[in-house]
């Protein structure tokens, strides 16, 4: 069943819109899994904190790398604790902030996040693929 229409998502952070293609993919895709999955992760918060709440003061010690982009949310609303992210992750590999880019960093900025992943692992000696 096709939704083909003459609407599109609005412009996204990177100023290009969802065409009729991507949105008749995206509504499929609905159709298909629905809205549990994503619905699931607000539903069990509370678990999620309980089951996970022993690691609530321990540091990352595996090499990690933050990659925001500077139009999400979430990067905007957490700027003091990215700055001082250092503090809890020790092996830190980088802090990246994708300008021109919002909260789905692998549409409107597939090359860079991809380019800053491969850059911090090569950079770590750990080789293509890994941190």
């Amino acid at each position: 069943m096709s939704h083909r229409s003459n609407r599109s998502f609005p412009p996204s952070a990177a100023g290009r819109s969802a065409g009729p293609d991507e949105v008749d993919f995206l509504v499929a895709e609905l159709e298909h899994t629905g809205l549990a999955g994503p619905l699931n992760y607000y539903r069990t918060l509370d678990l999620n904190r309980e089951v996970l709440g022993e690691y609530e003061s321990r540091p990352v010690t595996v090499p990690a790398l933050f990659i925001g982009g500077d139009r999400d949310v979430t990067t905007i609303w957490s700027r003091e604790a990215i700055a001082r992210i250092a503090e809890n992750v020790h092996d830190l590999r980088g802090s990246v902030i994708l300008a021109d880019c919002g909260h789905w960093i692998g549409r409107s900025g597939p090359r860079r996040s991809t380019e800053s992943c491969w850059t911090s692992s090569t950079a770590s000696g750990a080789g293509p693929g890994g941190l």
